[in-house]
This record gives structure tokens, sequence and C-alpha cells, in this order.
């Protein structure tokens, strides 16, 4: 018994301990760098005046430049380049580019499809009064019911597997920001 438990230990030590310990990577910000911005205040640049912008509290955009007291962005959904001074970010994080969770989406879509299968066979068959698949007798509308809910798994699951990849993010520490002098 001992020596099961010595064994247990070790593995435990082994296999868990040394992910603990692995540090973080910090993601680096450079130019060229997709982020998602959220800040208090943006300002644009046009010629030489500044023009406070902040109408929106979130955008997403490419690296211009960064500093230590400056972030600049092209961002996606507006025409001019957007200043957010660091002191106004209030989150900061970068892509980690796109993933795909097809699996996972085909098996919601299955469950989702056979839940609702089963419910509109059930319904169809005429409720679960003739239902009796523990029992020798023959059971018609538990075949339906059954039947439809594998069809809706089927469909659920070629639907869900359809849904696009979703975008991964980051957050950087706003500290990393303040810390670094120039980052350009």
């Amino acid at each position: 018994m001992k020596s099961f438990i010595i064994i247990i230990f070790t593995l435990f030590t082994f296999v868990f301990y040394p992910p603990i310990l692995a540090q973080k990577e910090q993601p680096v910000i450079t130019h060229g760098t997709r982020v998602r911005v959220s800040a208090s205040r943006y300002f644009h640049k046009e010629a030489v005046n500044v023009t406070q912008y902040t109408a929106k509290p979130q955008y997403v955009g490419i690296v211009v430049s960064i500093d230590s007291d400056t972030l600049v962005i092209a961002a996606e959904d507006w025409p001019k380049t957007l200043m957010v001074p660091v002191a106004y970010l209030q989150k900061l994080e970068i892509s980690l580019g796109k993933k795909s969770y097809t699996g996972r989406n085909a098996a919601i879509g299955f469950g989702v499809g056979v839940v609702f299968g089963l419910t509109v066979g059930t319904v169809a068959a005429g409720g679960l009064g003739g239902c009796r698949l523990l029992e020798d007798e023959e059971s018609d509308g538990c075949a339906e019911g059954i039947g439809i809910g594998f069809v809706g798994g089927i469909l659920g699951a070629i639907l869900g597997a359809k849904a696009g990849p979703e975008e991964v993010w980051a957050e950087v520490p706003l500290t990393q920001i303040h810390a670094e002098d120039d980052l350009k």
C-alpha cells in the first residue's frame, strides 16, 4: 500500500506540477499586431488638430505605433487612425488568430437536434402513452420519436459543424505597457 501511494504521488508530481510552474508567455505588441482596445477616450488626428472621439467603447484594429504613453491603431470600422493614451486604456487584448470549434459545435448541435427531434417525434406520435420500450409490445410511437430524434441530431451536428471559426484573444496586462519605454 505504501508503494502504491508513492507511485500515485510521483505520477501526480510529474503530470500536474510542471504545467503549474510553466511561465505564461507575455504577449508582444508591435507594429502590425491585431488588437482589441477598450478605453474611456479615443482621439483621432486630422492634419494638425487632435479631436476627441468617444462614440464607441471598444475597437478592433491593427497597431500602427505604440510607445510608453500612446497606442495608435488603424481601426477596422473607423476611417482614421485612432490614438489611445495609455492612461485611458481599460483593456487591451491581442489576437491569437481564429480557432475552429467544429467538434464542440457539432456535439452541441447533435444534442440540441436530438432533444428537439425527440420532442417533435413524441408529440407527433401522440405522446408517451403508447411508448413501452422495456416491454415486449411493439411501440410505433417511440420508433417515430427516436427516428425523428436521430434525424434531428444529424441535422444539428451538420449545422453545428458549419459554424464559423471564432477569434481568440489574449489580454495584455496594462502594467506591461506602462513599464516599456518604447515598443515601436
